[in-house]
């Protein structure tokens, strides 16, 4: 089974994801093109594919990059509304024999 990290000429471990030269990184927004995302966000919150490529241009990004942006700015509004739930668990414990009331139990 190969192993996902190798180690490079100077004997340093480098990661599967570090040596592809194809590996995409994180985008990081300016201060102006992040107020123009959360504006716009504040007026409409699922940008048709017009409006993606409008400020795909204007700000100088992918309309990808803009579709991405929107997608995890509703997750992060969605989880700071209702919470992390997937920390809670999936199922509730079951009932203790306290909780069942005796004219049930035959």
């Amino acid at each position: 089974m190969p192993s996902t990290s190798s180690s490079n000429q100077s004997g340093e471990r480098e990661s599967g994801a570090e040596k592809d030269e194809g590996a995409t990184r994180r985008m990081q927004l300016s201060q102006d093109q992040r107020a123009v995302l959360e504006a716009v966000y504040a007026m409409e919150k699922l940008p048709d594919s017009r409006l993606r490529e409008r400020l795909a241009t204007y700000l100088s990004l992918s309309a990808r990059q803009i579709q991405v942006w929107f997608q995890n700015r509703r997750q992060r509004e969605h989880r700071h509304r209702f919470g992390n739930l997937t920390a809670a668990p999936s199922h509730p414990p079951p009932p203790s024999s306290a909780s069942v009331s005796p004219a049930r139990m035959h």
